[in-house]
């Protein structure tokens, strides 16, 4: 990540320049991109016009964020409901839009809590070359593993 001061030449002319920059890589949350858009020494008055331009155009939605982030690392890296949640909430997105996202990836999508994390320890069993029964000391590590995923 570039850190353009306010003198240096390399530094893009805009708010919303950077903005669309930064979108076009991978999607923010509304608290992630501001943030950002002061690291790179814009004003609060500059990154709120910017904010407030980009959520009206519907390019910036911590709703569809939030869905889509979910959706992602519940299906891809097989993670659970709480760490997603404790991720989601570390990127600034709001309490009710993080429980409504994570209810619709594990409720309403038909892919249980308990079906998620029966495949990411079947996927662990089969990389690491288990099988039931466990003794202690794979039953703990598979525990931890369980725990770490965020169920």
């Amino acid at each position: 990540m570039r850190n353009y001061g306010k003198g240096s030449k390399n530094r893009p002319k805009n708010a919303l320049n950077t903005a669309f920059k930064l979108l076009s890589i991978r999607g923010h949350s509304v608290s992630e991109l501001s943030a950002k858009l002061s690291l790179r020494g814009f004003s609060k008055e500059e990154t709120e016009k910017t904010i407030a331009f980009l959520s009206d155009a519907q390019y910036l939605d911590d709703a569809k964020y939030a869905v889509a982030f979910t959706a992602t690392r519940a299906k891809h890296k097989q993670w659970g409901p709480a760490k997603i949640k404790a991720l989601l909430s570390a990127k600034g997105i709001s309490s009710e839009i993080i429980k409504k996202a994570v209810r619709e990836q594990f409720e309403e999508t038909g892919a249980s809590e308990e079906e998620a994390a029966r495949a990411a320890i079947e996927k662990w069993f089969k990389k690491n070359g288990l099988a039931l029964p466990l003794s202690k000391k794979h039953f703990s590590k598979a525990v931890k593993f369980l725990t770490g995923r965020g169920f």
